[in-house]
């Protein structure tokens, strides 16, 4: 198994077992955007190689917080959710934007809630961004 980046770049191995192959990244971060796997079969063959290939990824990330809703949407929230809104703002370089944000909690009252705003940037070409600054939050359900 070889899994990349769409980019190409982390590319990494997987270490094969029988027919099984496991392929790991561990990283503090990685870029935002698709992975690709790609089974390879090990040869040498007399003849043409042909077979089935199961293919699963589990991805650990930091969870979306389903009582923060943005006014722009959140693109990479469509890797959890397909109909997740998406209108994002366009901006050249100096200019300004605003993001609404909007907190409503369904936690029981008296709960602390703690978590950040990622702001990132989308590439639709590369489908694929890069993230600007995290600002933390944290509030108590009233």
């Amino acid at each position: 198994m070889d899994v990349e980046w769409i980019s190409g770049d982390p590319d990494f191995l997987g270490n094969s077992s029988g027919d099984d192959s496991i392929a790991t990244l561990t990283a503090p971060e990685v870029a935002p955007g698709l992975f690709i796997g790609l089974p390879e079969a090990t040869g040498p063959f007399t003849v043409p190689a042909t077979g089935t290939v199961n293919l699963a990824a589990v991805a650990n990330t930091n969870p979306f917080d389903p009582a923060v809703t943005a006014s722009s949407g959140d693109v990479w929230a469509q890797a959890v959710n397909p109909n997740a809104s998406y209108t994002p703002i366009t901006l050249a370089p100096g200019q300004t934007g605003i993001i609404t944000l909007t907190f409503t909690p369904s936690a029981p009252k008296g709960t602390v809630v703690r978590g950040f705003i990622g702001v990132d940037t989308f590439n639709s070409y590369t489908v694929s961004g890069d993230e600007l600054t995290n600002i933390p939050y944290s509030y108590t359900v009233g």
